[in-house]
């Protein structure tokens, strides 16, 4: 990502996930970020932002963040719900950055499930039946 729109967008999520809390009285577990390919890349920096702020992180075909002159305010995730998706055919972002990313979420301390599918870069029906019972299991919904 190019840093300053990189810093700026996980500034505006920061605040963003801020004025849900507040403004709609959701208490941090039941804040689930998801984000797919450059989302779901956000949607971890946010994560390493606030991490206290959020329930989970549900990364679809995204990567870790690795702009140049940021470092996360958090090194700790602490046992954070993290979802990380990939699909193997991908020709946009090669799985071995979801690997990567689901590697580097574990040492940071997150409760990391990590999923392949045969697909490209795209979210799949059997994906997306993964995605629902990880939320569901998180958030007490109804199917």
């Amino acid at each position: 990502p190019e840093p300053d729109s990189f810093h700026r967008s996980v500034e505006l999520l920061v605040d963003f996930v801020n004025d849900v809390r507040t403004r709609h009285q959701v208490p941090a577990e039941r804040l689930i970020l998801m984000g797919f390919s450059q989302g779901a890349v956000m949607s971890i920096a946010t994560a390493l932002s606030v991490p206290d702020q959020i329930g989970g992180v549900v990364a679809l075909s995204g990567y870790f963040p690795r702009p140049a002159q940021w470092t996360p305010p958090h090194d700790g995730l602490a046992g954070l719900p993290v979802l990380v998706t990939h699909g193997t055919d991908d020709d946009v972002l090669p799985v071995e950055w979801g690997r990567e990313a689901a590697e580097a979420l574990q040492g940071l301390g997150a409760d990391v499930r990590y999923e392949e599918f045969a697909m490209a870069h795209q979210v799949s029906p059997a994906c997306i039946d993964v995605v629902r019972a990880w939320l569901q299991a998180r958030i007490d919904v109804q199917p």
